[in-house]
This record gives structure tokens, sequence and C-alpha cells, in this order.
């Protein structure tokens, strides 16, 4: 017993404390990196998604917001299914411009966490000219 409190006790403790919390540490950083990748790619996924619903809605004589914000779910529900939830698509129009909004959540890795990505894309409406 004498030997245990004189130098031959627990060896190296502090250093096991010092990584477990460098592990932590790590793996909080790791976490949040992939968490900010993913936002940043469901934002990109919604932009998209409102791109492809404006370039189709503002074609030369035949503008039509319905069928944009309708081009625009349509898209959300085939490329973004697991990243974004809860999308929504509304899409303007004026006698210059075109324009579709995505609303939606993106997926997140922290349960209780919720990220909310809003983009818009507007396009002009292609003119005839002579």
């Amino acid at each position: 017993m004498h030997g245990l409190l004189v130098g031959g006790g627990e060896r190296g403790g502090a250093v096991n404390v010092q990584v477990a919390v460098l592990y932590s540490l790590l793996l909080v950083t790791f976490m949040t990196v992939l968490q900010a990748g993913l936002f940043f790619y469901g934002r990109d996924l919604a932009l998209s998604a409102a791109r492809s619903g404006v370039d189709l809605g503002r074609t030369y004589g035949t503008v039509d917001a319905a069928a944009a914000q309708t081009h625009t779910e349509s898209v959300l529900v085939s490329n973004a299914h697991g990243v974004l939830s809860n999308a929504t698509a509304t899409a303007s129009a004026n006698d210059a411009t075109m324009t579709v909004t995505v609303d939606a959540e993106v997926v997140t890795l922290v349960p209780g966490l919720t990220m909310h990505v809003s983009t818009s894309s507007t396009g002009a409406i292609e003119q005839l000219t002579r």
C-alpha cells in the first residue's frame, strides 16, 4: 500500500484527461465542418432548383409563374431528397422579370437544431426585339 502512495500510483492520468479533451474538441470541429457543408450544399440545391424554375417560366411566349413553381417543386423533390425538408417554392412574374423563391430546412446532425435556407433567382423575361 505504501508503494501506491509514494509515486507508484496512477501514472499518466493527466495525459488521459488531455487526450479526452482533445478528442472531444476534434469531434466537435469535425461535426461543425460537416454541418456547414450540408448547409451550403442544401443552399446550392435550393438555388439550382430556383434557377431551373426561372429558366422554364421566363421563356418568350409562355411566361407562366405557376408552371415555374411546379417545375421548381419537382426539381426539389427529385434532387434534394434527404438534404432539404419542408421545401416550398413560390414564383411571381411582372412585365420584365420572373422570380422564384425557395424556402426549406436543411437536415442537421444535431437533434433539435434547425437550419433554414431561403434563396431566390430572378431572370429577365425573354422579349422579341427587332
